[in-house]
């Protein structure tokens, strides 16, 4: 029996030994820039999207279950029209449709967190959510097309992400709406289940010790250039330096035929319009700026240059812009975290700045 004894003590002890080592994770601050290695790892398999032929995919019609991370537990819901949230029902108020990227999508918080939602209820108007995790500004313009109809929508508002939708709408083109009026699609029925269907998903979800192991993992394959991510990042980084002028301009140039279309097509349809400037964590903070372009090798930041470019071509092009730049940088100087400690998306917070700075604006236009 004394064997056994020894072995429940020596149980006993490595659980306490991974408890204590799990709560010393979970408190220690991290450092600036982690989003980008953990954010890029793939830690659920939640069925949210279906293809689609001609915006690659839409939020899957029907779906309602939750998302599980270390940032947050969400109920996510998708409506018949696949916009995010529950059914529509008659309109009351103006219907505005919000089209963007993930930060719009915002599956990082609830629906009542989400920006638009709180757009809508700042500014007296429904707001609807019909954002699609990565898509660029000819897929968000499609997609508008797409919904107008079926809405009601008197007005729409694009979120830009400075992040990435410049590098996106350089190596995309042209989409063809959908045609015709987008009809509701037959419910699809999802049990609420946490998200990651292997216990790698369960733990990335929930252990911040395992997430530590995954960032080291993920940033020693990337320095040794193991990981095509690195490539990836770093491209999208080269416009927020002074030596990726020549990157951004060309950017630049495929971005202006996107949004001149979403322009036209908005004039054609008689809608206000206004695009928000968002911004990734690593320009609304010089901490984790400087980390983060000090890892992908980035000598001459200029974390500016890129909203400073497409504002410029904005009021070029006479469309309404908001830039949110200067309110996330003052919630950070006040003391607010804007954006999630694990993953590079606004947190609740964030969302709220947004909405507020964004009720201002569209105010003033």
């Amino acid at each position: 029996m004394r064997w056994l004894k020894r072995l429940l003590l020596l149980g006993s002890g490595l659980v306490l030994g991974v408890v204590l080592a799990e709560a010393a994770a979970r408190f220690r601050t991290l450092e600036p820039g982690v989003e980008l290695y953990y954010n890029t790892i793939e830690r659920r398999e939640v069925p949210l999207f279906t293809p689609h032929p001609q915006l690659r995919n839409v939020p899957r019609a029907g779906v309602d279950t939750e998302l599980v991370s270390l940032d947050y537990r969400v109920r996510v819901r998708f409506s018949s029209l696949s916009l995010r949230g529950g059914e529509l029902g008659p309109a009351e108020k103006p219907r505005w449709l919000v089209v963007g990227d993930s930060f719009t999508m915002a599956l990082q918080v609830t629906e009542e967190e989400s920006f638009p939602v709180r757009l809508g209820e700042l500014a007296g108007v429904e707001a609807l959510n019909a954002g699609v995790d990565g898509y660029g500004t000819w897929q968000e313009t499609a997609r508008y097309e797409q919904l107008d109809d079926a809405v009601g929508a008197e007005a729409v508002l694009l979120a830009f992400f400075l992040g990435n939708d410049l590098a996106d709408n350089r190596s995309g083109g042209p989409i063809r709406a959908p045609a015709g009026r987008v009809t509701a699609a037959p419910p699809t029925h999802t049990d609420a289940a946490p998200a990651g269907a292997t216990w790698e998903g369960w733990l990335a979800g929930r252990s911040a010790l395992y997430a530590y192991y995954r960032i080291a993992q993920k940033r020693g394959a990337m320095a040794a250039g193991h990981d095509p991510d690195w490539r990836r990042l770093a491209d999208e980084l080269r416009p927020f330096s002074r030596s990726g002028a020549p990157v951004l301009a060309e950017a630049l140039s495929a971005t202006e035929q996107a949004l001149t279309h979403l322009r036209d097509t908005a004039a054609r349809r008689g809608d206000r319009l206004w695009v928000a400037l968002v911004p990734p964590a690593y320009v609304v903070s010089e901490t984790a700026g400087a980390r983060t372009f000090d890892a992908f090798g980035v000598k001459d930041p200029d974390p500016d240059a890129p909203g400073r470019a497409v504002g410029g071509l904005l009021r070029r092009l006479g469309v309404a812009t908001c830039d949110l730049t200067p309110a996330l940088r003052e919630a950070v100087s006040a003391g607010i975290e804007p954006y999630l400690r694990y993953d590079a998306h606004f947190s609740a917070e964030g969302h709220e700045v947004v909405a507020r700075a964004l009720a201002a604006c569209t105010a003033g236009t």
